[in-house]
């Protein structure tokens, strides 16, 4: 997953996004959550872009988010805390990759399979 994500964010650009100023981003996260449908650990990776209009309007933009997570019994992360990394918050993609696989809820999630997952585009 983190292998993905991490090429897909070198090798594919967005058309009308600008990586600079935080407009092409990844994140990482972790933790125990219950969204209305039970409590799971989740680690999601989210790819967050700012898109800029077709529209001829110079301040207006979307932001658009690609986001995979991944679903393990709460148990899984229960003695973890919570965990969240920007990409911009590290020395480029490889220091990203480095400190999420150092993270305690990657390598707890690393040694066992999800009991699903899902993937989504939106708009946010």
């Amino acid at each position: 997953m983190l292998d993905a994500f991490c090429r897909h964010y070198d090798k594919v650009k967005y058309p009308k996004c600008r990586p600079e100023n935080d407009g092409d981003m990844l994140l990482f996260q972790y933790g125990v959550y219950d969204w209305g449908s039970g409590r799971w650990f989740e680690v999601r990776m989210v790819r967050q872009f700012i898109v800029e209009s077709w529209r001829r309007h110079p301040d207006y933009a979307r932001m658009e988010q690609l986001d995979l997570t991944l679903f393990y019994p709460p148990e899984s992360g229960s003695e973890i805390e919570r965990f969240a990394l920007w990409s911009h918050e590290t020395d480029g993609i490889a220091d990203f990759a480095s400190r999420v696989m150092q993270s305690p809820g990657f390598r707890a999630a690393s040694e066992i399979t999800p009991v699903r997952w899902g993937v989504e585009h939106e708009g946010v």
